[in-house]
């Protein structure tokens, strides 16, 4: 009945924003378990009940029922986190007892949030059998008073990264929680989803901006019917007025002892219509690169049955846009040759963002009827090569495959992330591809029909560090890991799956975005000669707009820049230091009819630049009359950090081994008179399955590294100019 406030109170205040949940934390065994109860609408000075619920080393409560009577709390219990309860009897809570072996297990339970009845427990765990990372489970009470089986709430709510703190509301079937896994700003995001009637959740939608930023945003509590809500809130981050345009008021609560626990009002703004882009991108599972054309997405009413909305999607970008209002929805994604894909969406009065995004995977037909393989990297634990249950599955795919199709040679390439030395992780990659292989080789596979590669800590996929240079848990997690890669195969049945790491965790050349880094907004990238008068009059409209906004009161020019590289032309929206600015500003440019504008770095701007003139130079080249060309190529196969047994590039004979003045091995085939000739041989040994090949000058190798001459040494290479005091120390 939200008289009962139970919360943590330590020597150091850590915003949720800043909470990393693989550290350990050196003030948390300090904090206490304080208790406080509202009495003629205030709150007494809070009690230290640490003592009396027998709590010892890591502690937290995490939920409490609508009577006021059951404390729920997660202890770790030697790096294995359980949820334990306290009942309040005569005014005291009695010692904390852990809940049954239907809840806690010998993995990580973090959190938990019971409905008003008492009767469902909705709990996060790592437990085998989920999705990846923590999940979300739903276990129901019988008549004993005993918990039941965990059940998982499904891929709809569940993702393969961390799902979090879930609070069920009173109506028993509005959960909020925290992701990384769905449409994040950053870290985690809080979002929320609904138990419809037919026992189905609805598509999680993002709370966004001002509660969401580029951090993790966790421990959003909502009360009543969601009309406001307890939450720890950074303000460095977040701008938060009372009556703000976003609808959303905050209270200090008290200032219940010396951290600041706010009360958040969230409300309708005066004049405020609910209408709401629906947006996504349609992958393909079979990875086509074009949508079929008759390609349909319906919105239908899931009380009334009636279609309200249909739209076609752009078949060539592989994304769709399309406009809906508040209700409760069945979204239809339809196409010949795949199957029919459902999502259930409800839409509150209430909900003050301007967008959702819903990405939807297509599964072929043939997928469904077994005559499609579909091939997945492995992930390790930290500094570990055994196998977990979930990599034996994927292997056991593979060696299906490999069973039905014996002519199959399969790369097996093992990564680490940058802890630790290049010896160690080197080594340690060494023995991930090997512990792949030898799996496969018990399962009956010959073992010379794989090549094993280690490459250390070279080949990041993600970041390891974050920005500030703090550690990155989440992206070294995503380089720990084995790739699997087909050599020889040009069969349309089977398909190797990228891994699909976050924006937020994209490693970049340097590793991370340089500190001085800022953000834009993408509006237009297109050639110049197909820039239409429509694009100019939205453009000169969201000039006008732009200019009104506070963000830009100190900008003298125009807020949208031009910028010509070659024959394309690229403008873009303000120039700012923290993403969260660069969030409020795309709702509003998304508004203004620009649906596919996105967030990019400085640095990532100038990338895209790069990558215009050499798609330029290219296109030059390739018109170049091939008659006239007498220049010598060849075409490099691949580049690697060690020396390579030649032998492992199978069926092809002549290939040469060149040790590059930046210390790789390139391995070159053949040598070419004219751009066309290479083309063509190029085509054959992608047809052998050689598919990361390109033509070369043959100019450009050296059999040996000279010894004479001047040289230097280059540090680093920039898309943008950089001042030199950034060298240190030289």
């Amino acid at each position: 009945n939200e008289t009962v406030f139970v919360f943590t109170a330590g020597n150091k205040n850590v915003f949720s924003s800043e909470i990393d949940l693989n550290i350990i934390n050196a003030d948390y065994k300090m904090d206490n378990i304080c208790f406080s109860k509202k009495t003629e609408g205030k709150w007494t000075e809070p009690k230290n009940i640490t003592r009396q619920l027998g709590a010892k080393s890591r502690v937290v409560p995490v939920t409490i029922s609508a009577d006021g009577t059951e404390l729920y709390l997660v202890r770790d219990d030697n790096d294995n986190g359980n949820i334990y309860i306290s009942h309040y009897k005569n005014d005291r809570w009695t010692k904390m007892e852990p809940l049954n072996k239907n809840i806690n297990t010998k993995n990580w339970e973090s959190h938990a949030t019971i409905t008003v009845d008492g009767k469902t427990l909705y709990f996060t765990s790592d437990r085998k059998g989920g999705f990846g990372g923590l999940d979300i489970y739903r276990s129901d009470r019988d008549e004993k008073g005993d918990w039941g089986p965990a059940v998982n709430l499904g891929s709809t709510i569940n993702t393969k990264y961390d799902e979090e703190t879930p609070t069920i509301l009173n109506d028993s079937k509005t959960m909020y929680f925290s992701s990384q896994g769905h449409y994040c700003m950053g870290g985690f995001d809080a979002f929320y989803t609904t138990l419809l009637a037919n026992n189905t959740w609805s598509a999680p939608l993002n709370v966004g901006y001002p509660i969401n930023t580029v951090g993790n945003d966790l421990f959003y509590i909502p009360k009543a019917n969601g009309e406001y809500a307890f939450f720890p809130l950074n303000n460095n981050e977040r701008e938060i007025a009372t009556n703000n345009e976003e609808g959303i008021a905050i209270i200090n609560e008290g200032k219940i002892g010396t951290n600041n626990i706010y009360k958040i009002i969230v409300s309708i703004p005066e004049g405020h219509e609910t209408e709401i882009l629906l947006k996504g991108n349609i992958i393909l599972q079979d990875q086509k690169n074009e949508l079929p054309h008759d390609f349909i997405i319906s919105v239908i009413d899931s009380i009334k049955g009636d279609t309200v909305n249909k739209c076609k999607p752009n078949y060539l970008l592989s994304n769709y846009l399309t406009q809906i209002k508040s209700g409760s929805f069945k979204i239809e994604y339809k196409c010949n040759g795949y199957l029919t894909h459902y999502e259930q969406l409800y839409i509150p009065n209430i909900y003050t963002r301007t967008e959702v995004n819903i990405d939807v995977e297509m599964l072929p037909l043939e997928v469904s009827k077994g005559e499609y393989y579909v091939i997945r990297s492995i992930f390790f634990d930290y500094a570990k090569y055994d196998l977990k249950k979930e990599s034996e599955t994927e292997l056991q795919r593979l060696a299906d495959l490999m069973q039905k199709n014996p002519s199959l040679y399969v790369e097996i390439v093992g990564h680490t992330d940058a802890l630790g030395s290049v010896q160690l992780n080197q080594k340690l990659s060494e023995n991930r591809s090997k512990a792949a292989i030898d799996y496969l080789v018990s399962q009956g596979i010959d073992q010379s029909h794989f090549v094993s590669k280690g490459m250390g800590k070279t080949h990041f996929i993600a970041i390891n560090k974050n920005p500030d240079g703090s550690d990155n848990p989440e992206g070294r997690q995503l380089n720990r890991r084995v790739e699997i890669k087909i050599l020889n195969s040009t069969a349309d049945n089977i398909i190797v799956e990228e891994i699909k790491v976050p924006e937020n965790l994209l490693y970049s050349r340097a590793g991370r975005l340089r500190p001085n880094d800022k953000y834009t907004i993408l509006l237009i990238k297109q050639k110049e000669k197909s820039v239409s008068t429509d694009d100019v009059s939205r453009l000169i409209n969201l000039t006008t707009k732009l200019k009104s906004n506070e963000l830009f009161a100190s900008v003298t020019g125009s807020p949208v820049s031009e910028a010509k590289v070659n024959d394309m032309l690229m403008f873009t929206a303000g120039e700012f230091t923290n993403k969260s600015d660069a969030m409020k500003i795309l709702n509003i440019v998304v508004d203004e009819n620009f649906p596919d504008a996105t967030i990019e770095s400085m640095s990532g701007i100038g990338k895209i630049k790069h990558e215009i003139g050499n798609d330029y130079k290219q296109h030059e080249n390739d018109n170049v009359d091939v008659s006239l060309d007498k220049t010598l190529y060849t075409i490099q196969i691949s580049a690697l950090t060690k020396p390579a047994d030649l032998s492992v590039f199978k069926n092809l004979k002549g290939v040469k081994e060149n040790l590059c003045q930046d210390g790789f091995y390139r391995y070159t085939y053949g040598k070419f008179e004219g751009i066309n000739s290479a083309k063509q041989e190029k085509q054959h040994l992608i047809e052998l399955g050689y598919t990361n090949t390109f033509i070369v000058k043959t100019d450009n190798f050296y059999s040996k590294v000279e010894s004479v001459g001047e040289f230097t040494i280059q540090l680093e290479s920039l898309a943008e100019p950089v001042n030199l005091s950034h060298f240190k120390n030289l």
